[in-house]
């Protein structure tokens, strides 16, 4: 193994031989992936799952979990899997309207701008109503446990707007 090369789980298979071989795996990867869905099996190696704990560079104390990263190991085959019923979800989900118009998470074709668009437009249709607007916004900054929060208010005119 040259290095930079990682050992793979027992049992599953490089990703270069997936990314390589995609082509003349893919007709019997999907077998096995029908079968175990229609049978509803699902192989015990495939529930192992190794977690690895290392130090993040330059804490000053390492007595705290926040002092660590946790880097999960799962079966190459399972991660392939996993993407194509995520897939096959979603697929389903659009196909037959599952979720709501403006439910934005993980959906193709509602990115963040249109998510935006949405909450400004809506904003000015309050306005134009000269409503008070009220947003509450997690700070992007916060990172892990709750986040903290800041009240946005905003009165008839988006000039006026107050943060914290």
């Amino acid at each position: 193994m040259s290095p930079g090369q990682f050992q793979p789980i027992q049992g599953s298979r490089p990703d270069a031989v997936l990314k390589n071989c995609l082509e003349l795996l893919a007709p019997f990867l999907l077998q096995i992936l029908r079968a175990a869905l229609k049978l509803r099996v699902y192989a015990n190696k495939w529930r192992e799952v190794i977690t690895c704990v290392i130090h993040k560079p330059g804490k000053s104390n390492y007595d705290v979990p926040k002092a660590y990263r946790s880097i999960t190991l799962l079966n190459t085959i399972v991660k392939l899997f996993s993407a194509v019923i995520a897939e096959e979800i979603t697929y389903l989900a659009e196909k037959f309207q599952l979720l709501p118009a403006n439910h934005f998470g993980r959906r193709p074709g509602h990115t963040t701008m249109d998510s935006l668009h949405l909450l400004i437009d809506t904003m000015k249709a309050v306005w134009r109503r000269k409503q008070l607007v009220s947003v509450l916004s997690p700070d992007p900054r916060c990172r892990g446990g709750l986040p903290k929060c800041c009240l946005i208010k905003t009165a008839a005119q988006p000039k006026e707007a107050v943060g914290p």
